[in-house]
């Protein structure tokens, strides 16, 4: 549960940051609906680990996180788009 409960804080963090600290937005609520930000995805992330943390069992954690957040994929994508930008694959 440790690694999934991580990586969900880890997103959720980012998230937030994207909003507060690029200030690229004006109003929090537009955020919620918009489709482009992953606001709204952070929101229900934060209430399935908190759920996740006080009453779900280990295994279901983990499976439920993965199963039902995409947040953790598009975290893990843009983490890896960061990592791997400017390298070009040569054949």
């Amino acid at each position: 549960m440790f690694p999934a409960a991580i990586l969900t804080i880890l997103a959720i963090r980012s998230a937030w940051k994207d909003v507060f600290e690029k200030k690229r937005w004006n109003n929090i609520w537009i955020l919620t609906i918009r489709s482009d930000h992953t606001l709204h995805l952070a929101i229900h992330a934060t209430v399935m680990l908190l759920t996740g943390i006080f009453v779900i069992n280990a295994e279901v954690f983990t499976r439920l996180m993965f199963s039902s957040s995409p947040l953790l994929y598009i975290f893990v994508a843009r983490y890896i788009d960061e990592l791997t930008q400017g390298l070009k694959i040569s054949r």
